[in-house]
Formats: structure tokens, C-alpha cells, sequence
């Protein structure tokens, strides 16, 4: 009889091979993945992947994050192209977006994160465009869960005063009004929703003081986005490559359960340490 998988431990980050240490537990018990796994062609103390080997190594993360989701759950990496020489785009991202059509999963939406203080490279002096934008790669049912809800943008100047003309009924005045020559839906205007739905176009400025020295983290404002979005209250969220821990902390903070997995020992302890330092503050 086949030895029983325990569950995976709730409120832990777990130093380990992400891969081998996510296979050891028991699936279907995860809401929500969110992570930003180590890019290939990049020397990093916790490693180097060529791109062959890098795309091999991620269908092995996926099918094992794929195993722990729960039916409804979805998950997020956040990928972002490099270059084989200035002017030569690497094609790993694509070819990784490919591999998860290939393997039958559904990608459901194409979101894209934008790092509006991103320092310029020496692309720029090259002529190119400063990079900026990262992809994030958002993989489950096309019923996953999500909370637009939960992430809902302010409304602009102009659209809070076209929303208050259509609780007026004044619908002639919010056509005139409108920026865009599209119709106006009345429902739209008829009533408020506390704020407008975001695009998948995600702003945020680079990660400051909370990375603890990581040379690769993102920011806490995209983790709330993702963790706020796609992982309900009370909620589990991992993140099997949590390097400085950002989404952990993040989700402890919001009012979900988190579980983190990294290969390095001095990363889970910075990550540890933390989660510890946010709970001091906030008690």
C-alpha cells in the first residue's frame, strides 16, 4: 500500500529542490501559486540554467505546481524576456509559453507587469529601448478563481463625474461627456462599483528595501495584486521559488495562508527573518 503524502506545511518556507520538495505532498491543496522563478543565461549564486535546460527544468515546476492546485486554483510566473547579444532577443519566455500549450494547460489571460523606474541598460546605448516589461504567465481553468473585486483601480477625475451624470440619469450629458466614441453602457454609469476594472497592464515601481539584498526580487505592490486577485481569504498561496520572500509576507499580511520553498539556505533564512520582522512590527 502506497505510503500517504502529507500535507504540505502551511506558515513554513522549506529549503530544497522545488521540484522534489512539492512532489513529496499531498495534491489538490493549494489555491494559488505565485513566483518568480530564476531566468536562464543569468549567473546567479543560486545557479545557472542554459535555455535548453531551463525550459526542461520549468515543465517539470509546472506539472508539479499543476499537481498541488486545488480544481479551481490558477498560477502566476512572472518571466521576463533577456538577450543572447544586444539586439538579439533570447526566445525562452515564447518558448515557454508554447511548452504550456503543448502540454495541454490553459493560459488565461496575457498580463504583462510594468517597472515604470526601470534604470537603463547598455541596450540604451546601443539604441535599443529600455526593458521594462516583464510577462506574467498565468496558467488554469478558464474558471479559475478571481476576485476583480479585490483589485479593482480608482477611478479617474473625469469617470467618477460621468458616473455620478448616469446616477442622475442625465445618460445624454455621459454620452457627450464620454472620451471614447464607444456607446455608453447605462448600466455602467447607473450605478458605482467603488472603482474600475483593471487592465492587464500592471504599473508598479521596482522592489526598494524589502528585497534584503536579493538581486532579482518584485515588488510587494504586484504580489498583493496577484495574491488580492487570485487566491480567496484564508486562502493558500506558494511560491516555490520565494527568494526574498515577498510573496509570503504579502500574503500573511492580507489574510492568507502561505507555504514557500527555496534551494538556497541563505535565502529561506532572509525570508524567514522576514516574515518574523513584519509580524514584530505589526503586533
Amino acid at each position: 500500500m502506497a505510503k500517504r503524502r502529507p500535507a504540505p506545511p502551511v506558515g513554513r518556507i522549506v529549503t530544497g529542490d522545488c521540484v522534489r520538495v512539492m512532489d513529496r505532498w499531498r495534491g489538490m491543496t493549494v489555491d494559488a501559486i505565485v513566483t518568480s522563478p530564476p531566468y536562464p543565461r543569468i549567473r546567479r549564486e543560486y545557479g545557472y540554467w542554459t535555455e535548453a535546460a531551463w525550459l526542461t527544468w520549468m515543465r517539470r515546476v509546472v506539472r508539479s505546481c499543476e499537481r498541488l492546485l486545488k480544481a479551481n486554483g490558477s498560477m502566476v510566473f512572472i518571466i521576463g524576456p533577456n538577450s543572447r547579444k544586444s539586439g538579439r532577443l533570447a526566445p525562452w519566455p515564447y518558448q515557454f509559453v508554447l511548452d504550456v500549450w503543448g502540454m495541454g494547460l490553459n493560459l488565461i489571460q496575457d498580463v504583462y507587469w510594468v517597472k515604470v523606474c526601470r534604470i537603463p541598460t547598455g541596450r540604451v546605448r546601443d539604441g535599443l529601448l529600455r526593458d521594462a516589461v516583464e510577462w506574467c504567465v498565468w496558467i488554469g481553468p478558464p474558471d479559475c478563481y478571481r476576485d476583480q473585486q479585490a483589485v479593482l483601480w480608482e477611478y479617474s477625475d473625469s469617470m467618477k463625474r460621468l458616473i455620478d451624470l448616469g446616477r442622475r440619469g442625465k445618460l445624454l450629458d455621459v454620452r457627450k461627456q464620454s472620451p471614447s466614441s464607444h456607446s455608453v453602457n447605462k448600466a455602467t454609469f447607473g450605478r458605482d462599483r467603488g472603482g474600475a476594472s483593471p487592465m492587464n497592464v500592471l504599473a508598479t515601481i521596482n522592489a526598494g528595501r524589502e528585497a534584503d539584498g536579493h538581486p532579482a526580487a518584485f515588488p510587494e505592490a504586484l504580489a498583493a495584486f496577484w495574491v488580492k486577485y487570485i487566491c480567496p481569504p484564508r486562502g493558500i498561496v506558494l511560491d516555490p521559488c520565494v527568494g526574498s520572500g515577498t510573496t509570503c509576507a504579502v500574503a500573511q499580511r492580507l489574510g492568507r495562508r502561505w507555504i514557500g520553498i527555496d534551494r538556497l539556505a541563505e535565502y529561506s533564512r532572509k525570508a524567514r527573518r522576514r516574515i518574523r520582522r513584519q509580524n514584530t512590527t505589526r503586533s
